[in-house]
This record gives C-alpha cells, structure tokens and sequence, in this order.
C-alpha cells in the first residue's frame, strides 16, 4: 500500500512522493489471526470536507495544518476514490486544487499532530 506525500522544502517549494507503508503482523484482534498493522499516527481529529462540483481552489495555497485526505475523486496527479493524500505543505507555496467531476467530491480528513 501506498500514499501520496504532499510537502514543501526549506525553500517552501512544493513536492510529491509516494511513500509505502510498512506492515508487521501482529495479533490485533484475539481470536482472529494475525494481520499486518502499521506504525500508528498521532490524529487529534477526523473531519469530512465536500467540494462543489466545478470547485476552484487553483489559487497556490498551504494546508491549514498536517493532516491525510482520503479522497473520493481529485505535479498534476488525479486522485482515485480510495486514494490517501499526506498534506504536510504547511508552509511555502503551497498546493492548488479543481474538481473536474460534475459531481461533488467528499473527503474524510484526519487532522495530524505535529
């Protein structure tokens, strides 16, 4: 498994980079069998954002804070329902967005700690 990293450098230029998740087989639910899990990260929060279909967000902008996007439709990248976005780009340039459905898109955003 896979997500997309979305992060600004120390120049406040923007990158992307898919990271893979590491599992490692534990016993999460007794009496089920093992299953792979990974590291854990801090979440003080779970929200849900929708775009109206024809959105607009092409002005550069940051995150309001780190979080993950797990979308349901958006370098240019199209993002696939079931796609898991890292935002960490909090500062610099930023990231801009447009929906190109006709449909409006939902996210599940998971507020980070730092």
């Amino acid at each position: 498994m896979t997500y997309l990293r979305m992060f600004a450098d120390d120049e406040g230029e923007l990158h992307l980079e898919d990271v893979e998740v590491e599992f490692a087989e534990i016993d999460y639910a007794p009496p089920t069998p093992p299953l792979g899990f990974s590291d854990s990260m801090e979440a003080p929060g779970l929200a849900f954002m929708r775009l109206s279909p024809g959105w607009e967000g092409e002005i550069w902008h940051p995150t309001p804070r780190r979080q993950m996007a797990v979308v349901s439709d958006a370098e240019r990248r199209v993002l696939e329902p079931g796609d898991a976005l890292l935002m960490e780009d909090t500062h610099g340039k930023g990231h801009a967005g447009i929906v190109l459905d006709d449909q409006p898109v939902a996210f599940a955003v998971t507020q980070l700690g730092d």
